[in-house]
Parts: C-alpha cells; sequence; structure tokens
C-alpha cells in the first residue's frame, strides 16, 4: 500500500519506434522542452498565417471591386491576432 501513495519520478524511458526500432534511452525532461518548442513553432506558425489572410481579407475589402462586394454583404474588417507580453510570461511550465 505505501507504493500506491509513493510519488514515482522517471528520468528516462526507452523509445521504440513503430516499426518496433529502439531510439535508445531518451531523457523525458529534455522530451518534454522539445515538445514544447515545437508546439510553440507551431502556434507561431499558424498565427502568422492567420494573420496574414485576415490582412488580405481587409485589403480587399478596401480594394475595387471587392470593397463594393464587402458593402453589399455588409461584410466588417477582422481583428488579427495579437498576444501580449503579459499573457506570454504568465504560461509556467514545471519540468
Amino acid at each position: 500500500q505505501e507504493l500506491v501513495n509513493e510519488r514515482i519520478r522517471f528520468k528516462e524511458v526507452l523509445l521504440i519506434g513503430p516499426d518496433g526500432e529502439s531510439f535508445g534511452k531518451v531523457n523525458i525532461k529534455n522530451a518534454l522542452q522539445k515538445s514544447l518548442e515545437k508546439m510553440e513553432d507551431e502556434l507561431l506558425a499558424a498565427r502568422r498565417t492567420y494573420n496574414a489572410a485576415v490582412t488580405e481579407y481587409n485589403i480587399s475589402l478596401d480594394s475595387f471591386p471587392t470593397n463594393l462586394v464587402g458593402k453589399i454583404f455588409k461584410l466588417k474588417k477582422k481583428e488579427l491576432f495579437v498576444i501580449d507580453d503579459k499573457a506570454k510570461d504568465n504560461v509556467k511550465v514545471d519540468l
């Protein structure tokens, strides 16, 4: 019963690929850090893609002849996705 209450922390795992090939031992903390960095990069890329599309849309609402269509359908300009520095600092990850 004591084992159930104990907190076990793994420092290394053995990674095995989908074909059964072993990649060897990997430090979990490093693997998680790399995963977080990859996720941050993907989010940054998605935000850039979104902002580029919104910028193109907003410009089209100001350009002839698409501005006429925009007025007919009462289309409004969209806001860019911006993250302030305060929100970035609030993210805490304890590895």
